[in-house]
């Protein structure tokens, strides 16, 4: 599924690869869709007071860190815009 953003002259598209878990989690890694591995957990964002905790996962297959829960495209554009 790809989400398509369209922002002043810029047009973003993402490309998500990974699975959907039964709760609508993605379960497998944004790049290559593999599987991903529980590397940091517990943590907080103590800089913006973004609310949560959030974890970091790891791929299997190609390495790339992801935090989870995975930040929608208007919660990273409100984050990027404050």
């Amino acid at each position: 599924m790809a989400e398509s953003v369209r922002e002043s002259q810029y047009d973003i598209t993402i490309e998500r690869t990974g699975k959907l878990s039964e709760t609508g989690e993605r379960s497998g890694c944004l790049l290559c869709g593999s599987g991903l591995e529980v590397t940091v957990t517990d943590l907080t964002d103590n800089r913006l007071g973004t609310p949560g905790s959030y974890e970091i996962r790891r791929c299997l297959h190609c390495g790339l860190a992801q935090t989870f829960p995975t930040p929608s495209v208007s919660e990273l554009k409100e984050l990027y815009e404050t």
